[in-house]
């Protein structure tokens, strides 16, 4: 069975709970489709903590978020009620794929509207009558939200669900359509990447030759404009610019090993003017051939 933690990341998750419950002074909790919670209670309020801490009255509040959410997705929009111990709740569905996950909860707060469904209620015994009476204080200290607010928060929230659902099924959607050929693009990935690997093998081995794109797609077997395309996407350079760099980087190395002078390292390397030489080196390197070949002798 899918789990709700598939459609949502419950650590980033609890931190937007956070910030709801500051912000609308409701608390939030997610629970799964057996109402057990499965995030922390954001914006807890004190009654509500201490009843969901005390072993007998915690599972009514566990039966009433069930309720709740199984009301939700029944009518498939968010379920105002009122919970066994006279709260507002709210119970917003989270529905994947047809599968009803779970739901978020909203509420703990009271209101003076009246017409509320109270979706269950609590055996009328002395021991638990007791343990409500003992909380008399934290009950009436509960905040107090005008209904029409409670109803635009939950509307608000369930939209957020639904995207967040929606954006995953997606993403579930497209990795199916795309099983199919995945192995296909990746025999093709692997082509491209040789053909550039070829290129660029060739392009290095003939630095003091003027390579051309169209001579080297020839070798490669592929269309210049192919080949063209395919460094840009590969290695994010174009081909003239890859063949610059190449030789630069072999103008460092014959500076740094031989006794060339600076123009003949240039004509070597296709610059027929020294001076274009110099400054497309001082361009990639920083400085000027020259400097560059002190500079590497005294560090040795």
């Amino acid at each position: 069975m899918i789990k709700i933690e598939k459609v949502f990341s419950i650590r980033k998750w609890e931190t937007v709970q956070d910030s709801l419950a500051k912000t609308t002074g409701m608390a939030i909790l997610m629970v799964d489709y057996k109402g057990r919670p499965i995030t922390k209670h954001s914006g807890c309020c004190e009654f509500c903590k201490k009843v969901r801490s005390d072993e007998v009255l915690k599972k009514y509040c566990e039966k009433c978020d069930s309720r709740g959410g199984a009301e939700a997705v029944r009518e498939n929009k968010p379920y105002i009620y009122k919970c066994c111990f006279g709260m507002v709740d709210v119970a917003i569905p989270i529905v994947f794929q047809e599968t009803y996950l779970g739901a978020v909860m909203i509420g703990q707060v009271r209101t003076d509207y009246n017409d509320l469904e109270r979706i269950a209620s609590v055996p009328e015994n002395k021991i638990i009558k007791e343990k409500l009476e003992a909380l008399k204080d934290e009950y009436e200290q509960v905040r107090k939200l005008d209904f029409d607010k409670i109803k635009t928060v939950s509307y608000m929230l369930y939209d957020i669900c639904n995207y967040i659902v929606e954006r995953e099924n997606q993403n579930v959607t497209g990795v199916h359509e795309e099983g199919f050929v995945l192995h296909k693009e990746n025999e093709e990935m692997v082509k491209k990447n040789r053909i550039v690997e070829m290129a660029q093998k060739y392009i290095v081995e003939n630095l003091e030759n003027n390579v051309t794109l169209s001579e080297t797609a020839n070798i490669c077997h592929v269309s210049a404009s192919h080949l063209s395309r395919l460094f840009i996407k590969e290695t994010g350079e174009g081909f003239s610019v890859f063949v610059s760099n190449a030789k630069i980087e072999k103008a460092k190395e014959w500076l740094e090993t031989e006794d060339w002078s600076v123009s003949d390292i240039g004509y070597r390397l296709g610059f027929n003017e020294t001076g274009y030489f110099i400054r497309a080196f001082k361009k990639k390197v920083g400085m000027t051939p020259g400097i560059y070949r002190k500079h590497r002798k005294n560090m040795q």
